[in-house]
């Protein structure tokens, strides 16, 4: 209750207990007897407690008045101490009263008092009946001698009961006093935080004095480096008043942090291929701008809004970080040339160190500034509104906030930027110690209380930071690379119907124009970095009504099936679409968790020596790393998606393979390098000179091409497809059983007469048993060896199978053989010699192996394309006869080279990857990667690397115009990575 109230009704008490008792004494007899006894709490001594409160309540409403309207002591600074410290006493006691004794109700203070009175009079009634049983109670209350035998106690109960009764109502207003008060504690607060201003401004003045002439303006870097000090130390002031963190869940706090500078990373990589002239055009997919069609509530719309707003602001956004800044330029302004350079490098020595992130914490604390601050914008006051929920943003800020809030709330960050000004430039503190000092002076109550306040309820009703990291990873920080713009795109596309036009049968054209628009699809087609394209791809467009005329092309899949796979390695290690490079694999399960604090470089011409330090100072020296290597690590690891490039049949075989490269490689050097070792498996394992792995490959060749012309055969012999699909079986019935025919014997013999089909190291038929029907297969073993001629073997084939299957139940799948370089299963182990150069020889496999994806003609739910167990041809593992033939080309040359380079790229892009992930640990500093890219990024320069696997020279007799539309046969794309 107010001080005032509880004033007067202390002296209402005292009046009611000085009446009753003049009352009582007016009367006589047995009555007044009884009534004696009855008031006997209310003696003479309860009274005087009573009139004692009373005139201390008066004393303490004065006192409360003349605090809350207290003027013209703002010379007195002594006396306004001396003021403050009691009542800052009493405020920690009201807390610490709030904090530990919640449970207890203040009423059980007087109810004990009551209770004492009560036992009392009792075990005196007891004693009374015991001693005269014929009386009974009543004989005990008037009988004369009932005074005799209360007496002695009757002193010290009434004592008693009125000490508990005034303690209740002293520590009931004890725990009222911080409230009545905090308009006198704020202008207390404000007179001493004035005084120390005034005191800290003539120190500054005496150092560099208002009207000093100005010296030349600082330089554009100097400059920048001052606004984002400003912008480290309004967070860093704002942070010292809290004693917590708001956020108990450091994971999901971590994992928002890295979402931001992965998003800086790639905004800085993007900037360096414009200076690098690349006439293609790159854009960033921004998580936090497609934050809301995925958001989980408002609350976390307007927290991922804020968050974003302060980690990408360069400068300060505050009232008093602008004085920071002012005061920064002033003084660095007057300083010598030896001291403006002693200041660069104790920034550059400090940005070396300090961990630059937005926190949680920060989002809570700069909102709730703005909302007080004149300067800044008014969405403040939404953020904080979505954030607890309207009726607490009443309760706390709608007129929460007394007369001489506002003016000790500006006046508390003035004093603590002014305090950094001063222990930097006149104290000659470096600024790490500045920022030391900051944390650990008196923060006040000011700001701290409210605070507290916000700090308590989101503990209480905490964000759903799960889900909006779940929101975030459904449209992550991404590259997006075009090799053509729009009115490109739509000139090939005209070029390419009249070239369709020219098509003899109208039923062929649209699978003609399907398979030929294959050569417009582009990485992000197979690979798309949001679940929900704001925009689709041009050759999405285009396939939108083709769709059923090329149901093996990546658009028959759903943009959630392909998004699932675009980040998932062991999802991709199988994919159809996938022969290439794929890097980027998480490790396995760690045996213990890492705790890196650190990551340091040593700058050298072209290279940079990164080191890492645990928590307890270890350090692990990871290697020398060329500079472009490093930024596209970063790059990559930031992007996330794991293909760095690969060769697809987008065309149905129309057209070359079409080279995708991903973003952060692709038109570099290093690009060049991986498309290179890509090849690798095709240039020199397959003419090995044993010959087995020739072997191998053509066994599957031979198993494949005759399953396929079975089940074509049956398909086209019973009929089982629909009239607009005859183009697509009569050809390949003509193609498949003609060859059958007139090869039959060689085919049984390369078959070894069917036992091939059962050997698991030569064939996958008997091991991927859903892609093939098991059935056929024991047909086609049984009868290949029977039979004379092929079209005996045919007509076995066609009488012994099932007469109720389907299409889509014989040819279950379409495959083919994908040649490529995985990176291999690895440990973070203790001493991170997996993130260390030089690499050891089994950080990258060659692979040759079979790939599967569903035929045009399935139905069932079938998803070969996501297995991750892919058929890689056991026959050649023993003797990993694929690595040791290639490895003889890798000793010197250019091929060293790109292998030395693809080797380095692969260690790095680990070492961010995990650490974005918090793999090695959740303390590891984040934004000292945005200073390493700075460093690095420089020298990613500019290769062309090429859109198709061939050109025109190398293909002679195909269609040269088509060459020409789709620009297979350009000179930028013959003379790619040359």
């Amino acid at each position: 209750m107010p001080i005032y109230l509880s004033c007067l009704l202390a002296w209402l008490l005292y009046s009611l207990f000085n009446t009753l008792s003049k009352k009582l004494n007016a009367l006589s007899g047995s009555q007044a007897a009884v009534a004696r006894l009855t008031w006997f709490a209310f003696s003479s001594y309860v009274r005087k407690f009573s009139l004692m409160a009373a005139i201390v309540y008066t004393l303490l409403a004065v006192l409360v008045f003349m605090l809350n309207n207290l003027t013209g002591i703002s010379e007195n600074i002594v006396l306004a101490r001396m003021l403050f410290a009691p009542l800052t006493a009493l405020k920690h006691f009201h807390d610490a009263f709030n904090e530990t004794w919640k449970w207890i109700d203040l009423a059980v203070l007087p109810v004990l008092a009551l209770i004492i009175i009560y036992s009392v009079i009792s075990n005196h009634i007891r004693e009374h009946v015991r001693q005269r049983p014929e009386g009974g109670a009543l004989a005990f209350f008037t009988s004369a001698g009932m005074h005799s035998r209360v007496n002695k106690t009757h002193t010290a109960l009434s004592i008693i009961a009125g000490i508990i009764l005034l303690a209740s109502l002293f520590i009931l207003q004890a725990i009222q006093l911080p409230f009545a008060t905090v308009n006198a504690r704020y202008n207390l607060e404000n007179i001493i935080v004035a005084n120390r201003i005034q005191t800290l401004d003539e120190k500054w003045n005496l150092r560099f004095p208002p009207d000093a002439q100005k010296k030349a303006p600082l330089s554009a870097d100097l400059s920048a480096d001052i606004a984002r000090l400003s912008r480290i130390m309004e967070r860093e002031i704002m942070r010292s008043f809290l004693q917590d963190s708001v956020s108990l869940d450091s994971i999901q706090q971590f994992r928002l942090a890295s979402t931001q500078v992965r998003q800086n990373l790639l905004r800085a990589y993007v900037a360096q291929k414009q200076i690098a002239a690349d006439p293609h055009a790159y854009e960033l997919s921004n998580p936090f701008q497609n934050f809301e069609a995925n958001s989980p509530s408002p609350a976390a719309t307007s927290f991922i809004k804020a968050y974003a707003f302060h980690a990408a602001q360069t400068g300060p956004v505050t009232g008093f970080g602008k004085k920071i800044e002012a005061g920064l330029s002033t003084a660095v302004s007057r300083l010598n040339a030896r001291e403006q350079q002693l200041f660069r490098t104790q920034l550059r020595d400090f940005y070396s160190t300090y961990n630059d992130q937005v926190t949680i914490d920060d989002v809570i604390t700069m909102s709730f500034e703005n909302l007080h601050d004149s300067l800044a914008d008014n969405w403040s006051k939404e953020i904080l509104k979505d954030l607890l929920g309207e009726p607490v943003f009443l309760r706390f800020f709608t007129g929460a906030f007394p007369r001489s809030f506002q003016k000790a709330f500006d006046n508390i960050l003035e004093m603590k930027a002014i305090e950094f000004l001063t222990a930097l430039f006149i104290d000659h503190k470096i600024v790490m110690a500045s920022i030391h000092n900051i944390r650990h002076t008196p923060a006040g109550t000011v700001i701290s209380d409210h605070l507290t306040k916000i700090k308590d309820h989101l503990k209480k009703h905490s964000l759903p930071f799960e889900k909006m990291n779940n929101a975030i990873r459904q449209a992550p920080p991404a590259m997006i690379y075009s090799r053509m713009q729009e009115p490109e795109y739509q000139m090939t596309e005209s070029r390419l119907d009249a070239y369709v036009e020219k098509a003899a049968n109208p039923q062929v054209r649209p699978y003609i124009k399907a398979a030929y628009a294959g050569g417009l699809s582009t990485y992000e087609d197979y690979f798309p970095n949001s679940l929900q394209s704001s925009a689709p791809t041009h050759y999405a467009v285009i396939m939108k009504p083709l769709k059923r005329f090329s149901p093996n092309s990546i658009v028959a899949f759903t943009r959630e099936e392909a998004f699932d796979n675009s980040f998932s390695f062991s999802n991709l290690s199988a994919n159809p679409w996938i022969g290439g490079v794929l890097i980027g694999r998480d490790p396995e399960k760690a045996p213990i968790a890492l705790d890196i604090r650190d990551m340091q470089w040593e700058d050298f011409t072209g290279f940079v020596n990164i080191t890492l330090i645990d928590a307890a100072g270890k350090k692990y020296n990871l290697g020398r790393f060329p500079k472009p290597v490093i930024a596209q690590a970063m790059a990559y690891a930031a992007d996330a998606r794991p293909v760095a490039a690969t060769m697809i049949n987008c065309t149905d075989g129309a057209l070359p393979l079409r080279v995708l490269v991903h973003p952060a490689l692709v038109n570099t050097p290093l690009g060049c390098n991986l498309i290179s070792m890509d090849r690798f498996v095709d240039t020199y394992a397959y003419n090995e000179p044993s010959g087995q792995v020739r072997y191998a490959l053509l066994q599957f060749r031979y198993q494949k091409f005759m399953y396929d012309a079975c089940a074509y055969y049956l398909i086209f012999k019973r009929h089982l497809y629909e009239g607009t699909e005859n183009y697509l079986v009569e050809g390949p019935y003509k193609q498949f059983t003609g060859f059958v025919i007139s090869n039959y014997a060689l085919l049984k013999e390369k078959l070894l007469n069917g036992r091939v089909f059962n050997d698991p190291l030569l064939s996958p038929m008997r091991v991927k048993k859903n892609y093939y029907h098991q059935y056929l297969i024991d047909l086609i073993v049984t009868h290949l060896a029977g039979s004379a001629t092929g079209e005996e073997f045919f007509n076995k084939i066609n009488a012994g199978f099932p007469g109720n299957m389907s299409a889509g139940d014989i040819l279950i799948t379409q495959s083919e053989i994908r040649s490529g370089v995985r990176e291999n299963a690895y440990l973070l182990d203790p001493d991170l010699r997996s993130l260390m150069l030089p690499a050891d020889d089994n950080l990258l496999t060659f692979i040759e192996q079979v790939a599967y994806n569903k035929s045009r003609f399935c139905k069932k739910d079938l998803h070969p394309e996501a297995d991750n167990s892919p058929w890689a041809f056991p026959y050649l593992q023993p003797d990993n006869m694929i690595r040791k033939t290639i490895d003889q080309h890798l000793q010197s040359g250019i091929n060293k080279e790109i292998m030395d380079n693809a080797l380095a790229f692969t260690i790095a892009q680990r070492l961010f990857r995990n650490a974005f992930s918090g793999g090695l640990g959740l303390g590891f500093p984040l934004s000292r990667m945005e200073g390493l890219m700075e460093v690095c990024v420089g020298g990613v320069g500019y290769v062309k690397t090429p859109e198709w696997s061939a050109g025109y020279q190398s293909l002679p007799g195909m269609d040269k115009e088509v060459f020409d539309i789709m620009g297979v046969s350009s000179e930028e794309n013959e003379r790619a990575c040359r």
